[in-house]
């Protein structure tokens, strides 16, 4: 019978480019975010503030 359970599929390997894809994500939306605030507190007439 196949070993179904997570640390098993991580162990084969088959979870790797779910796990690269959602770190590539992850980063993405950080640097994102960060970059936004950052405009934000550098620029805040931009943004809509005094």
């Amino acid at each position: 019978m196949t070993d179904r359970s997570p640390g098993a599929a991580l162990r084969r390997g088959a979870l790797g480019p779910a796990v690269a894809l959602a770190a590539v994500a992850a980063t993405v939306v950080a640097a994102t975010a960060a970059w936004l605030f950052l405009r934000d507190v550098r620029e805040p007439e931009r943004a809509g503030g005094r």
